[in-house]
């Protein structure tokens, strides 16, 4: 799970100039930052039985010392004090088309209030205390998180579907742990069970999610989990 923290004075000091101390041994390489993607979803939670903002935000990053070298992630909101920070062992590692994305899609407040608005960091740093830096801006609209559209799954037989009005819509299939095992997109058709699970009788644990995408106001749904 990634790790928020609310920093007092001495902390945030200590961040504003380096976040960690240098070691003796430099790195050849320093990593980079070549884009930032973030995203701002809201998620109806079956389990919580309440409404929240979640914040997505994956960096596509390098190192030509490799992916090990890689060591911390940190998101920084500089107004509010506040800032969390992912590691290998808390971070989602993603190779799409050959690009490394490392990030979260679970940054949610610790009180579950909205994300905050306006300027953060972001700042990638390798084992060597070498850092690349990169600055995003999250727009101040907000959305009424308990008057959304949300996605939701109709069965029928071994068939499922996502009942959506938006055209964008997924279905993500996690295991017990919290690994995504799969992502379907699904269609205005039923989609055949084996096809999300890979099996007629799914193994016990597993969590299901809709997503679904609103291209106007710009914010993502998800909703669940449904278990199986």
């Amino acid at each position: 799970m990634e790790m928020i923290f609310a920093m007092n004075n001495r902390i945030f000091l200590s961040l504003l100039i380096p976040i960690i101390v240098l070691q003796i041994c430099c790195s050849k390489s320093p990593p980079e930052i070549h884009r930032v993607f973030w995203q701002i979803n809201i998620v109806e939670d079956h389990d919580l039985k309440k409404n929240y903002e979640q914040l997505a935000l994956f960096v596509n990053s390098s190192d030509e010392d490799g992916k090990d070298d890689l060591e911390y992630i940190y998101l920084i909101f500089d107004k509010e004090e506040l800032f969390w920070k992912f590691d290998n062992e808390t971070w989602n590692s993603m190779d799409i088309d050959n690009e490394l994305w490392l990030g979260s899609n679970k940054i949610t407040m610790p009180d579950y209030s909205s994300i905050p608005r306006g300027e953060a960091r972001v700042i990638l740093i390798d084992q060597y205390g070498d850092r690349a830096f990169e600055k995003i801006f999250i727009p101040a609209k907000k959305m009424n998180v308990n008057n959304m559209d949300f996605p939701v799954l109709e069965i029928k037989g071994n068939n499922f579907r996502v009942k959506s009005r938006y055209k964008t819509k997924k279905i993500w299939l996690y295991d017990g742990t919290g690994n995504l095992i799969n992502e379907v997109n699904a269609k205005n058709k039923g989609i055949p069970m084996e096809e999300i699970f890979f099996t007629e009788e799914p193994e016990d644990n597993n969590r299901l999610f809709l997503y679904a995408y609103d291209s106007e106001s710009g914010f993502g749904l998800i909703s669940g989990p449904w278990l199986f």
